[in-house]
């Protein structure tokens, strides 16, 4: 249930409450495939790029949204 509360609350840009609702699924469910990813999109919302950066790190390869984790950290890597 907070997976999906941080998912709405992320497609509406609100930052913060998807953080906290992410943060509280990835509590319950560390293992629970994209949470870490969501988290991470919110971590980036809030200008939190190290913590996101982290995140992403984290998501593993069996996760639907490793690639898109991956490709996440090439651009937070690349200098501008």
């Amino acid at each position: 249930m907070q997976r999906e509360l941080g998912l709405i609350e992320l497609l509406t840009g609100r930052f913060d409450a998807a953080a906290d609702a992410l943060q509280i699924s990835s509590e319950l469910e560390p293992e629970r495939p994209s949470v870490k990813f969501l988290l991470a999109q919110a971590r980036l919302g809030q200008r939190r790029v190290d913590e996101a950066r982290a995140l992403l790190r984290q998501v593993l390869p069996a996760d639907p949204y490793y690639r898109l984790a991956q490709d996440r950290l090439k651009q937070l890597d690349t200098p501008r």
